[in-house]
């Protein structure tokens, strides 16, 4: 009998928290239907922010004028996401509009431009080599090895090299990305979801991915390197004698 009373105490104890996890829920879920906006708040603080950088953006250092700038970003940014959040919204045809235009602005414009700028840069290196080139063949000077046409050259598969390494390891993200906004409008495109991880992963991995290609393709830069490894090293050895 006694075991059987403590059993049912055992019961009603594990029922009564149940009850307050479900109330805090529903609790949780209508603070999220009527949010509450510090509108106020928000002004006073993008006021503030705006007033600091008009008039005394010159006196201002580096670190107030990166506050004040994240104060402004912060006012704009928060309540479109706050929007965005809502029920049904990300799914409306108006937000799928605005989200590629963003695409469109990042980073599609930014590809444009690297492939626009790298041709034109290529055409003006190509057209002073060739100018170069005939003034040393005029001054009988062909076989003579040219260190300038050399670095000229290098200096065009680097460019090329950093930029096709920003553009592929940011296309698979882009991709990604833009397929789940055109299946969340409803259209069926088949892609599966790990493509979006990966894209995740590539983009990250691009901010380092540079040294690399300067390692493999700078005689100069692999030197100064090496003297730093040495360097570290040496102190290494000298702290632990």
């Amino acid at each position: 009998m006694v075991q059987r009373l403590k059993i049912d105490w055992d019961i009603i104890t594990m029922i009564q928290p149940r009850k307050t996890i479900d109330w805090t829920a529903t609790q949780v879920n209508q603070d999220l239907k009527k949010p509450k906006w510090h509108v106020a708040t928000m002004n006073r603080t993008l006021s503030s922010a705006l007033s600091h950088l008009s008039t005394g953006y010159n006196e201002l250092p580096l670190k107030s004028r990166i506050k004040y700038m994240l104060r402004v970003i912060q006012a704009v940014y928060y309540p479109i996401l706050a929007i965005v959040g809502l029920a049904g919204v990300r799914f409306s045809l108006v937000w799928g509009s605005i989200e590629f235009v963003h695409y469109i602005v990042t980073p599609i414009i930014p590809f444009v431009l690297i492939l626009l700028l790298n041709a034109l840069t290529a055409k003006h290196i190509l057209l002073k080599s060739n100018v170069r080139k005939r003034l040393r063949n005029q001054s009988n000077l062909r076989n003579v090895r040219d260190a300038e046409m050399e670095n000229r050259r290098r200096s065009i598969t680097l460019l090329f090299l950093i930029s096709a390494n920003f553009i592929l390891l940011w296309s698979t993200l882009l991709v990604s990305t833009l397929w789940q906004r055109i299946r969340l409008l409803g259209y069926t495109v088949w892609l599966h979801r790990f493509w979006r991880d990966i894209g995740f992963m590539l983009q990250l991995l691009s901010c380092c991915t540079n040294t690399c290609i300067y390692v493999v393709t700078q005689k100069l830069f692999r030197k100064h390197l090496k003297n730093v490894l040495l360097y570290l090293f040496t102190l290494k050895f000298q702290a632990n004698r």
